[in-house]
């Protein structure tokens, strides 16, 4: 045995981690319920205008394609206000840590 190392068989997962997986979880019904409703106004428009319906069957992944370049745009300047905030932020929690 190491001397001043001790083992707990006692595991408990920190609250942040836990907090984490309710997060995700949450997030995964978001996005299911989104899809579902999604299909259920479809099939609605299908039934009340189908040639609409078709017609956004066929648009939408046009659409999609010609947003990505705006969503790389805005991943990037979301990262780039990340790392300023993290540069700004760092000597207060340097301090944070001394305290």
């Amino acid at each position: 045995m190491i001397p001043g190392f001790t083992c707990s068989s006692d595991f408990a997962l920190p609250s942040h981690s836990e907090s984490v997986g309710r997060k995700i979880a949450q997030e995964t019904e978001n996005t299911n319920m989104r899809v579902f409703f999604g299909l259920l106004l479809w099939f609605f428009l299908l039934v009340v205008c189908w040639p609409l319906a078709l017609l956004f069957i066929f648009l939408l992944p046009l659409v999609w394609l010609i947003t990505i370049p705006f969503r790389i745009v805005g991943f990037s300047l979301d990262l780039i206000f990340q790392v300023i905030r993290g540069i700004v932020l760092f000597p207060f929690r340097l301090l944070k840590m001394t305290a």
